[in-house]
C-alpha cells in the first residue's frame, strides 16, 4: 500500500506554466470548479463562465461547448449575464434562477426560470434577450443569446452555478 504524504510546494503549483494554485492558496486559471460534500456523493455544485458575441449559443470555449449536466439530475442553476455593445453605450445585466432536469437518456428539460433584470440601457431599435437553451445535444445545458437590430457588436459573459442534485 502506498504510503501517502501531505502535499506542498513552494509558491504555488501549477499545470504547464499557468499557476493554479498560487502561494497565498488562491485558485487560479481554472474553467470550472466543482464542489461537493465527501458525506453525501449525489450532489454537487460546479461553476463554469460561459461567452458569446451577437446571436449565438453562449460557450465554454471558442468551439462552442455547452454544459454537461448529469445523468438522472435535478440541477438548480444561477446566472448573472452581462451583455455590452463595442461602443460601451449599451448594457444588460440579468440575473436568471432556473430549474432544470436531465433524464437518463439525457433529455434536458427546463421546468422554470425567474429573470431579474438588474440593468437595462439597450439602445434604442435594439433588442437583446437571453434564455436557457435545452435543446442541443443529449446532457447538454447553455444559453441562447439573441441580438435584433443594426448596432454594433454585443459581446455575453455568463458567470453560471449549478448545483445538482441525483433525481432517481
Amino acid at each position: 500500500m502506498a504510503d501517502l504524504k501531505t502535499f506542498e510546494t513552494l509558491g504555488g503549483l501549477s499545470v504547464d506554466t499557468t499557476t493554479v494554485v498560487d502561494f497565498e492558496r488562491n485558485l487560479l486559471n481554472v474553467n470550472s470548479l466543482e464542489v461537493k460534500n465527501s458525506n453525501f456523493d449525489t450532489a454537487r455544485s460546479t461553476n463554469y463562465v460561459l461567452t458569446g458575441t451577437d446571436t449565438i449559443i453562449l460557450s465554454l470555449d471558442t468551439v462552442a461547448r455547452s454544459i454537461d449536466l448529469r445523468q438522472n439530475s435535478l440541477n438548480f442553476i444561477n446566472t448573472y449575464v452581462a451583455a455590452v455593445n463595442a461602443t460601451g453605450a449599451g448594457l444588460l445585466t440579468l440575473k436568471l434562477e432556473s430549474a432544470v432536469t436531465c433524464d437518463g437518456s439525457g433529455d434536458v428539460v427546463e421546468l422554470s426560470t425567474m429573470t431579474t433584470t438588474i440593468k437595462d440601457s439597450v439602445p434604442s431599435g435594439e433588442e437583446w434577450s437571453i434564455v436557457p437553451y435545452t435543446a442541443g445535444a443529449t446532457y447538454k445545458f447553455s444559453y441562447a443569446a439573441t441580438k435584433n437590430g443594426v448596432g454594433p457588436l454585443v459581446r455575453w459573459f455568463a458567470y453560471v452555478q449549478i448545483v445538482s442534485v441525483d433525481w432517481t
